[in-house]
């Protein structure tokens, strides 16, 4: 259900969680992927996480992860998924309190039914381009694998921008 990279300035964390999915494995899951997550860096988790932001379970979602020191920073009314019947918001990123960033955008893509967000961030001058492009490419071959968060992925890793 998650993928997690770390870098030497921050760990990304990408999720997916199938409709209707228990809402304690969603937390079992954020709770391990958190947990082995550097705390002395900042996260970002964003991804599919199926849940509507009026519902309940959002709410006991974003509970937890503000125990870790994580707040919503994408636009929760904004749609991110489109269906034949509407719209509805529900790909979703977190971040650490500490993670500077100047935007969160929705993408208009016609891959998905699904609309990637875009988060701009900075890293720290001293952290080269190679390291980066290093540390990212291991995660894009388990991309396939993770199906609705391949558009999700691909458009939220390389927004990246450095200082």
């Amino acid at each position: 259900n998650h993928i997690a990279v770390r870098l030497p300035h921050l760990t990304l964390i990408g999720v997916y969680f199938k409709p209707a999915s228990d809402l304690d494995d969603i937390i079992m899951c954020l709770a391990n992927a958190l947990n082995h997550a550097s705390t002395s860096h900042p996260i970002l988790i964003g991804g599919d996480f199926n849940l509507r932001p009026d519902s309940v379970a959002f709410a006991e979602v974003s509970s937890f992860l503000c125990h870790y020191g994580l707040s919503i920073a994408s636009d929760i009314t904004k749609p991110t998924y489109t269906y034949s019947k509407g719209s509805s918001c529900l790909n979703y990123i977190f971040v650490s309190r500490s993670l500077a960033f100047n935007q969160v955008s929705l993408l208009d893509t016609s891959c998905s039914d699904h609309h990637p967000l875009q988060i701009k961030t900075f890293l720290p001058r001293n952290m080269l381009k190679t390291d980066v492009f290093h540390l990212l490419l291991p995660g894009f071959i388990l991309i396939p694998l993770l199906n609705a968060f391949l558009t999700s992925i691909l458009l939220l890793l390389p927004t990246f921008s450095l200082l």
